[in-house]
């Protein structure tokens, strides 16, 4: 499975958004066991957007979520170099 990306506008609703993305995403997650590899990173473009990067470890667990933010598959490797890693929360 690939890289994917979810972006979201940077308004109130675009935060909404983004911490119930995180959330649904921690809750598949921890129903997959906590796998090692799931890594998701967050950068803002110049506009105010954000982008969020599901590595193909993520991508593999949550495909729902994905679906419901409309996630697309990265056609490369991401450069993660300007991104911050979110941090999941183990059980």
């Amino acid at each position: 499975m690939p890289w994917h990306q979810i972006i979201l506008e940077g308004s109130t609703i675009g935060d909404i958004s983004a911490r119930s993305l995180i959330n649904d995403f921690q809750r598949a997650f921890l129903a997959a066991g906590a796998p090692s590899g799931v890594r998701i990173f967050r950068t803002t473009t110049r506009t105010g957007n954000h982008i969020y990067f599901f590595s193909p470890e993520a991508s593999a667990i949550a495909g729902t979520v994905l679906d419901s933010f409309h996630a697309t598959p990265c056609p490369a490797t991401p450069d993660l170099d300007a991104s911050v890693q979110i941090r999941l929360q183990a059980p």
